[in-house]
């Protein structure tokens, strides 16, 4: 589509001409326009039915991500039911024309948006290594403790103190030691196996935009398939196939919870794009940044 790009103060606009481009009719009547968050797209059409667009963003960026919803026409306004708003209109235009890299940078906030709300995805990120931490190093720091008080009696069995005192504070000291060190060795070991098994299966939730066991089977498998590096191709099958039946477990019981709590990676998005263009239309509009719950929102 031919256009004119101009700079008006803060924003950046593109213009077509006073001309139809499709059958050169002179006369352009405004029909509608549609807001996609910061970015907004109004709608001229000419006596012969052919539609014309003027887009405005508040940078160059979002311009060009609003002129790819254009020209890509993988959905336009006329395609969805007249019986939604237009707020709803936005949302699956929206998330119909996002890309996955798109999807994943919005919902980890990889462009370092300060004043965006965390998304449920983003918490479940950092709130699962947080606990995977701290399971671990309690459950080591525990058999630690275990590994300690054996050792100990194995080791100084024979030993004879000055002092009740004395013995205790030996006592004391090598199980403390002993339950640090093999918590943070063994810590380091499991944390290394488990991470990366949850960020790659949130990774591929976002990417696939779908909540499915074969996001845990792939993120099991392909751990199991790189731990197994150095050894001969029957432990390496033999290790992916193991950590792939353990990820079609895993993956069903998240799955299935997922599903009953209704927070599945569509219904999450949905929510997340819908935050998303609350929020920066009110940044267009100077309103407040604080964007409510949509559900309530919609009750009102």
């Amino acid at each position: 589509m031919d256009s004119l790009l101009e700079d008006s103060g803060d924003f950046l606009t593109t213009d077509t001409p006073g001309r139809c481009l499709s059958c050169s009719v002179n006369h352009l009547s405004k029909t509608d326009g549609h807001t996609f968050g910061h970015h907004h797209v109004n709608i001229k059409q000419c006596v012969n039915g052919h539609e014309q667009h003027t887009y405005s963003a508040f940078n160059f960026q979002s311009f060009l991500t609003l002129q790819k919803y254009h020209c890509t026409s993988l959905v336009t306004a006329n395609s969805i039911s007249d019986s939604k708003s237009a707020f709803e209109k936005d949302v699956d235009i929206f998330l119909a024309n996002e890309t996955a890299w798109e999807r994943i940078k919005r919902t980890y906030n990889l462009e370092g948006e300060e004043l965006i709300e965390s998304t449920q995805q983003r918490r479940n990120i950092t709130s699962g290594c947080s606990t995977i931490i701290c399971a671990t190093f309690a459950f080591n720091l525990y058999k630690g403790y275990l590994e300690g008080r054996g050792e100990f009696k194995n080791k100084y069995a024979l030993v004879l103190f000055r002092s009740q005192g004395q013995a205790q504070r030996r006592r004391y000291n090598y199980i403390v030691k002993t339950s640090m060190g093999y918590g943070i060795k063994y810590t380091w070991k499991m944390a290394r196996v488990f991470l990366p098994i949850l960020v790659i299966q949130q990774l591929l939730e976002v990417y696939w935009n779908k909540t499915t066991p074969l996001s845990f089977i792939a993120s099991v498998g392909s751990v199991g398939l790189m731990s197994s590096i150095g050894m001969d191709l029957h432990g390496m099958f033999a290790r992916t196939l193991i950590g792939s039946a353990l990820g079609a477990i895993g993956g069903l019981l998240w799955t299935g919870m997922s599903v009953m709590a209704g927070q599945t990676q569509e219904e999450l998005n949905r929510q997340n794009v819908e935050k998303f263009l609350i929020f920066h239309q009110n940044m267009a509009e100077g309103k407040s940044l604080f964007v409510p719950e949509v559900k309530e929102e919609k009750d009102k």
